[in-house]
């Protein structure tokens, strides 16, 4: 299981719009690739910002190129995004999944070489 991770900010007095905008369109095109097992959008205040991290759950590293293609560390984006982003990130985070409630404590697949 693979773990992909992407943080991004928006104006304070934006976050709900911005947060309503990420559900409409986030989740099902998560959803829509096969081998996504799962997204859990969050958020916190920080100052007059407010951050929003994405955290969604692949099968295999197949399945996360499938989405992001490459490079694989690349930031998506979806249309909307930039009207709201401040200092959109380049990148995005991957973490092997080494163990987790309701998923056996197994290893993984490496990316490929190349």
């Amino acid at each position: 299981m693979i773990l992909r991770m992407w943080r991004g900010r928006v104006p304070l007095e934006r976050a709900g719009e911005y947060s309503d905008y990420q559900r409409e369109v986030g989740p099902p095109g998560y959803r829509a690739v096969k081998g996504n097992e799962g997204v859990l959008m969050v958020g916190r205040e920080l100052g007059d910002e407010y951050e929003i991290t994405m955290v969604t759950l692949w099968s295999s590293w197949r399945a996360v190129r499938a989405f992001a293609g490459e490079p694989l560390d690349a930031a998506r984006y979806y249309d909307r995004d930039f009207e709201f982003l401040i200092d959109p990130p380049d990148k995005v985070e991957h973490f092997e999944m080494l163990c987790g409630s309701g998923w056996e404590c197994i290893g993984t697949e490496r990316p490929e070489a190349g």
